[in-house]
C-alpha cells in the first residue's frame, strides 16, 4: 500500500539496522609512583635495601643549654652490624629495615611502629647519605639480613643499647682548634727538614758566642 504526500509517492520498505559500531578500549595506564628521592647519576637502584635509625641528637640552644632531637638517619652495614645484637651503646632507639623507594619524603610517613608517636626530621644530606649507605649493602648484601624490609627492632626488644650517656650527639656544635691539639712531630719523621734548620741556626748562634 502507497502513501501519498507532498513530497510524493512513499511505499512500504524493509529498513536493515545497522550494526553498533565497535568503540576501541581505553587502556588507562596506571599512574606511576612518585619517588621521593632523586638518585639520578647514582650508582644504585630504587629497589637497594637501605634501613635506617632514629636517634636522639642534641642541639645547643641560645642558653648553651642542650635540647634533645630525634633524626632519621640512612645505616650502613658497619654501623647495622655494630649496634644490632653486640651491646655497643648507641644513640638509636629504633631502626627500620627499608628500601630506597619505601622512604618517604615527609618522616612523618614513616611507619608507626617505627615512629611509635615521636616526630623526627631527616638528617643533613639525607638523600647523599642514603645513597652512600645503599651502596654498602651492595658489597656486602649479607648484612640484609640483620634487619627485614619493613621491620623494626627496638631497645625494648634487646636488640639495641640504647644510650646517650658521654656519647651525646651535638648537631650545632662548634668546634675550634686549639694549641693544646696540636701534635708535636717528632724529629725522627720530619719531613720537612725543621730539624736541619734548627740544627743551622744553632750553628749560627754559635758563631755569635765565639
Amino acid at each position: 500500500m502507497a502513501f501519498v504526500g507532498s513530497c510524493g509517492a512513499f511505499g512500504t520498505r524493509s529498513v536493515a539496522k545497522r550494526a553498533p559500531t565497535a568503540r576501541p578500549s581505553v587502556v588507562v595506564a596506571a599512574p606511576t609512583p612518585r619517588m621521593a628521592w632523586n638518585i639520578e647519576g647514582q650508582d644504585v637502584e630504587v629497589s637497594d635495601y637501605c634501613p635506617v635509625g632514629l636517634a636522639v641528637c642534641y642541639q645547643r640552644n641560645q642558653n648553651n643549654k642542650l635540647d634533645a632531637v630525634l633524626v632519621v638517619e640512612p645505616l650502613s652495614t658497619g654501623t647495622l652490624e655494630n649496634v644490632t645484637g653486640t651491646g655497643q651503646p648507641t644513640s638509636y632507639k629504633r631502626i627500620l629495615g627499608a628500601t630506597i623507594e619505601g622512604l618517604p619524603d615527609n618522616p612523618s610517613e614513616l611507619p608507626e611502629d617505627f615512629l611509635q608517636g615521636d616526630s623526627a626530621s631527616f638528617s643533613e644530606d639525607f638523600a647523599e647519605r642514603m645513597c652512600a649507605a645503599a651502596r654498602t649493602f651492595k658489597r656486602r648484601p649479607i648484612s640484609k639480613g640483620i634487619l627485614g624490609v619493613g621491620e623494626v627492632k627496638t631497645a625494648e626488644d634487646g636488640t639495641l643499647t640504647f644510650c646517650t650517656d658521654g656519647i651525646q650527639r651535638i648537631l650545632n656544635e662548634e668546634w675550634e682548634p686549639k694549641f693544646d691539639d696540636n701534635v708535636k712531630q717528632d724529629k725522627t719523621i720530619d719531613v720537612y727538614g725543621r730539624g736541619e734548620e734548627e740544627g743551622g741556626a744553632a750553628d749560627v748562634q754559635k758563631l755569635y758566642n765565639a
